[in-house]
C-alpha cells in the first residue's frame, strides 16, 4: 500500500496510459470514470435493503475492489464488488458466483456494522505470492474477528475466525510479499480495551501466525493509564518498505478523554522504535481513522474530535522521527475525517461525511505540514452529492484509494430511503503518481512509478 513499486517501462504504460489525465482540473469530478464520474453499485435495488461501502482498494491493473455491509433476505453479509478503471463493473469477476456480474456476497458469517470490513489486495505484480491479485477482506463478523480470503476471479472464497482472544475485531490489513499483517482491539471487561498486530504466513489456510514476528505471531499492546478507563484502541496500521510496523489509535488519558496515540514497531515487532502521543482540546476525545505514511515515513493521521458528541475534523501531522510539530482541528467539518490518503508533493488529501445539510462526499486537500488548505485543489475543497436516485440524497464518503495520481474514493450513496448503494467517484488530479505511499484506513498499495 505505502511503497512505491517500479515496474519494467513497457508494463508501465499499458496499465496506466489510459489513468494518465490531461489537462485535468484537481478536484473536479472525471468524466470518463463511469456516469459523469460517479458509479453506483447495488446488490438489491428498490428494496429496504442496505448496502454500504466502507473501503477501497486498486489492484496493478488499475482494477477497483470495494467492500461494505449488504442485505441479503434481512441478514447483513460483508459485499465485494470490481469495477474497471474506467468505473464499469467487471463482469469478469464473480462469474455464476452470488449475485455475480462483478458483485460477490461473502456469506461464511454475519457482519457486525459497528466494526465494519476492510479490504486489501496484492497489487504489484511481483508482490503478489501467486501473481493472482488477490483479495482479503477482515473485520469483525460472526462475533468475533474474522478474515476472507477471495480469489482473482471472484469464483471462490474462504473465511476464518480467530479464536486467540475471547472478544476482538480487526480494524486493518496490510499485505507484504506472503505476509499477511492484522491489526485490531480487544475488549475486556467494562470500559477496557487492549490492541495487537498480528502477522500470518499464506502457507495454508487459514492463515497460521509467523512464530518470529511478536510472542508466538501477536504482539500485544496498551497504556492504561492511572485514572482513565483503561481504553486503548488501534485504528490504523502500516507495514514500511524495510518493514518496520506503524500503528496509530487512541487511548485513555488520566483525566478519563481518548487522546491520540502513534508508535513504530521494529519488523519483528519486539521492540518500540518510538511512540508518541497528543492531546488537544482536552475535555474532547480523539479518534483515529486513517494513516497516510510518505517515502521518508513522516505521516498524517486522520480522524475526529468529538465535542458535545459531535465529531469534527482532525489530523495531525509526524515528522520521521515520531515527534509530531503540528495538527488541525475543524468545528466545521461535522463527521470528522473518515480517511486520509497522500498525494504527490507530500500533499494529505482527506474525506469527510458529507456536511449533513449538503450531503455528498466531501474532500479536503491540504499543503504539506497542514500549512493550509491547497487552494489549487478546486479552492481546497469539494464536495459531490449522488443526484441520480428517486429519493433525497444522503451520500457519505468514507475511504480513499489513489489510481495512478487520480482519486478514487468510496462509501454509500441513497438510492431511496432506507435503500442504500455502494457509491464510488474518480476526481481528476495533476498529480499522475503519488510520491511516497498511497494510504487509507486499509487499501493495498496503489501506487505504480512510471
Amino acid at each position: 500500500m505505502r511503497r512505491t513499486a517500479t515496474l519494467c517501462a513497457t508494463l508501465t504504460l499499458t496499465l496506466l496510459a489510459p489513468l494518465a489525465p490531461a489537462q485535468a482540473v484537481d478536484g473536479a469530478l472525471d468524466p470518463t470514470f463511469g456516469t459523469a464520474g460517479q458509479t453506483r453499485v447495488f446488490f438489491d435495488q428498490g428494496t429496504t435493503d442496505e448496502d454500504r461501502g466502507y473501503d477501497v482498494a486498486v489492484d496493478a491493473l488499475g482494477r477497483i475492489v470495494v467492500v461494505g455491509i449488504v442485505d441479503v433476505a434481512g441478514v447483513k453479509r460483508w459485499g465485494v464488488t470490481r469495477l474497471l478503471p474506467n468505473g464499469a463493473l467487471d463482469t469478469s469477476f464473480s462469474v455464476g458466483g452470488v449475485p455475480g456480474d462483478g458483485k460477490l456476497v461473502l456469506d461464511a458469517y454475519v457482519a457486525d456494522p459497528a466494526h465494519p470490513p476492510v479490504v486489501a489486495v496484492w497489487d504489484r505484480l511481483d508482490d503478489d505470492p501467486d501473481s493472482r491479485n488477490d483479495i482479503v477482506v477482515a473485520g469483525r463478523a460472526g462475533g468475533n474477528a474474522a478474515y476472507c480470503a477471495v480469489n482473482a476471479e471472484g469464483s471462490g472464497f474462504a473465511c476464518a475466525q480467530d479464536a486467540t482472544f475471547i472478544s476482538y475485531w480487526y480494524v486493518d490489513v496490510e499485505l507484504r510479499g506472503s505476509s499477511v499483517y492484522l491489526g485490531g482491539t480487544i475488549a475486556g471487561s467494562g470500559t477496557d480495551r487492549n490492541f495487537f498486530i498480528e502477522r500470518h504466513s499464506t502457507t495454508a489456510f487459514p492463515w497460521p501466525l509467523d512464530a518470529s514476528f511478536g510472542q508466538g505471531g501477536v504482539r500485544i499492546l496498551n497504556y492504561d493509564v492511572p485514572g482513565g478507563t483503561g481504553r486503548d484502541e488501534l485504528n490504523a496500521i502500516e507495514v514500511t518498505a524495510d518493514g518496520e510496523v506503524i500503528l496509530a489509535g487512541s487511548r485513555s488519558s488520566a483525566a478519563g478523554h481518548q487522546e491520540l496515540f502513534w508508535m513504530k514497531l521494529s519488523p519483528t515487532a519486539t521492540a518500540t522504535v518510538y511512540e508518541g502521543f497528543k492531546d488537544i482540546v482536552s475535555a474532547a476525545d480523539k479518534l483515529v481513522s486513517g494513516l497516510a505514511v510518505a517515502a521518508d515515513e513522516s505521516f498524517y493521521v486522520s480522524g475526529s474530535l468529538v465535542l458535545t458528541g459531535i465529531p469534527r475534523g482532525l489530523l495531525n501531522y509526524v515528522l520521521p522521527d515520531g515527534t509530531s510539530p503540528v495538527a488541525l482541528f475543524d468545528l466545521a467539518i461535522i463527521g470528522g475525517f473518515s480517511d486520509v490518503a497522500l498525494q504527490s508533493g507530500g500533499k494529505p488529501l482527506v474525506i469527510a461525511p458529507g456536511s449533513g445539510v449538503a450531503p455528498g462526499f466531501r474532500l479536503f486537500r491540504y499543503l504539506p505540514a497542514l500549512v493550509d488548505l491547497d487552494a489549487s485543489f478546486s479552492g481546497g475543497e469539494v464536495q459531490y452529492p449522488f443526484t441520480d436516485g428517486p429519493g433525497a440524497d444522503v451520500s457519505e464518503g468514507r475511504a480513499l484509494a489513489l489510481q495512478g495520481g487520480r482519486i478514487i474514493a468510496v462509501g454509500e450513496a441513497e438510492w431511496n430511503a432506507p435503500d442504500f448503494d455502494f457509491g464510488v467517484i474518480r476526481l481528476e488530479s495533476s498529480s499522475v503518481f503519488a510520491d511516497g505511499f498511497e494510504v487509507g484506513s486499509a487499501s493495498a498499495w496503489s501506487t505504480v512509478a512510471p
